[in-house]
């Protein structure tokens, strides 16, 4: 089940279309807040400031993440071109699946 629209739809003709296109509106992205895990762990909380550059990590797990020795612009540049991939500016507001152990 999901909660607010991906999509925008005609009533007439169920004519559907995305919200946004292209990648101009990642280009307005100022910050990400994600978490991630599951029961007992791994679980990690982040922040991603892409105006400051700044990234903010809480990790509950045993992930190692290893620096890259590619510049922060290249980083970021690559970062909302994988947004853009995942189309996550037309995702629905909420998605509700029914309760399984594991990651969430």
């Amino acid at each position: 089940m999901t909660i607010g629209n991906s999509k925008y739809y005609c009533l007439d003709c169920e004519y559907t279309w995305k919200k946004y296109r292209g990648k101009k509106i990642y280009d307005q992205i100022k910050v990400i807040h994600a978490n991630s895990g599951g029961f007992p762990v791994p679980y990690f909380e982040i922040k991603i400031d892409l105006e400051s550059m700044d990234i903010d990590r809480n990790d509950f797990s045993t992930i190692e993440m290893k620096p890259s020795d590619a510049p922060i612009e290249e980083k970021i540049k690559w970062f909302r071109d994988e947004l853009h991939k995942c189309d996550l500016v037309n995702w629905a507001d909420e998605y509700f699946a029914e309760a399984c152990d594991g990651t969430h």
